[in-house]
């Protein structure tokens, strides 16, 4: 069974997760690899690439979490500002769960910056300032 659960795991998987962007449904790729180590405990890695080639800004989240509430109006404001520069997607852990399972996502709201290859390059977990959110973004155009 161990075996089975390696070369499973090894072999990786490819999901679609979609997230709805007002009347837009987006449908994306996913790359997830599951490994398992010496312990047998398993970990995840997962890619996702923006459909016109920019870094990304994926924001988990949940309709019933205060600090995902509070944290919203700041998430749009800069998706205002860098709209022609990265590209923000929301994603409801309740409705997205396999997408949010592949990024390991454990706490809400979750920031999780990935680069134009679709390779994660940074995350914040909680609620944020609006100026570390700032740096973050400018840390990954710079990349």
């Amino acid at each position: 069974m161990k075996k089975f659960a390696l070369i499973l795991g090894a072999a990786g998987l490819i999901l679609a997760a979609s997230c709805s962007d007002g009347n837009k449904k987006k449908t994306w790729e996913v790359k997830v690899e599951k490994t398992a180590d010496a312990d047998d405990s398993q970990s995840f890695s997962a890619q996702i690439k923006s459909e016109n080639g920019l870094p990304m800004l994926l924001d988990f989240y949940a309709d019933w979490c205060g600090p995902c509430k509070r944290l919203a109006p700041i998430i749009e404001a800069m998706e205002e500002d860098y709209k022609d520069r990265v590209e923000f997607r929301r994603i409801n852990v309740d409705e997205d769960q396999d997408l949010a399972a592949a990024f390991g996502i454990e706490s809400i709201p979750t920031l999780v910056y990935i680069d134009a290859e679709g390779r994660e390059v940074n995350r914040t977990v909680g609620l944020v300032d609006i100026t570390v959110i700032e740096q973050d973004l400018h840390a990954l155009l710079k990349k």
